[in-house]
């Protein structure tokens, strides 16, 4: 028998480029099942993330629930004039002698003057007021 260089070359050439294409269709195949693997994955985190979210809101919503009825009740329960009552008594002592001293000012001639000159600043402001209108001043 003998020896065909050229044919033994070339059918190695051909088992090489079968073995590569068989190569390339399985790690085409692995790429599929890792892609189909890592979108199942995915898709558990997502769900998982997602019932978790609900947990969490519904504890917090709850919690803010009983905080906000704690408050309320808290609020009811409190007394404002129990504070304020003391407060106005302390406010009443300190005034009521700088009123009576107040009172006790005798009032002057130019203090006695302010309505009569506050009024009349008034009603040369009012003419004004009707000529820039264009009525007559009443």
């Amino acid at each position: 028998m003998e020896l065909d260089l050229r044919k033994t070359a070339a059918d190695a050439a051909y088992i090489a480029v079968g073995a590569g294409v068989l190569g390339f269709q399985q790690a085409q195949v692995r790429r599929r099942e890792a892609g189909d693997r890592i979108a199942s994955l995915a898709k558990d985190a997502q769900d998982t993330i997602g019932t978790q979210a609900s947990a969490l809101r519904s504890t917090v919503s709850g919690h803010a629930t009983s905080g906000v009825d704690t408050a309320t009740a808290t609020l009811k329960r409190f007394d404002v004039r129990d504070v304020v009552e003391p407060v106005i008594g302390d406010v009443k002592q300190r005034i009521e002698p700088v009123i009576e001293q107040i009172k006790g000012f005798s009032v002057t001639a130019p203090v006695q003057a302010l309505p009569e000159q506050f009024n009349k600043a008034v009603e040369v402001g009012k003419a004004r007021v009707q000529s820039f209108r264009g009525q007559t001043a009443s």
